[in-house]
């Protein structure tokens, strides 16, 4: 193991990561989208800079997110730009990834 995968800032960081990844591809699954699909680059990008906005309230209100608030963070910032995207969300992975709603909601207003 390398210096940097000593640290537990970076393994936490990496956890978080793999539960991104894990989740990102169930959800694609979930969406019967292929991961080459044209439209998931721009939605990713979407997705992480409302996730970066979503961190930054939650730092300030001192909400203290473990790894898989992190996770599930992210992955609802996902859900709501493939939907604006027009891409169509079931309501089952809609209801799925809502838990964070409210903060999502003063985000984007």
């Amino acid at each position: 193991m390398d210096e940097w995968g000593r640290d537990p800032g970076v393994q936490s960081v990496r956890r978080v990561f793999g539960l991104f990844e894990r989740g990102y591809d169930h959800l694609l699954k979930e969406l019967n989208l292929s991961p080459l699909d044209a439209r998931l680059r721009p939605a990713r990008e979407g997705a992480l800079r409302l996730y970066g906005r979503a961190c930054s309230l939650a730092a300030a209100k001192r909400l203290g997110w473990d790894e898989t608030a992190h996770a599930a963070v992210y992955l609802e910032c996902l859900v709501l730009v493939l939907g604006r995207q027009g891409i169509p969300i079931p309501e089952g992975v809609r209801q799925a990834h809502q838990a964070h709603g409210d903060l999502l909601r003063e985000v984007t207003a």
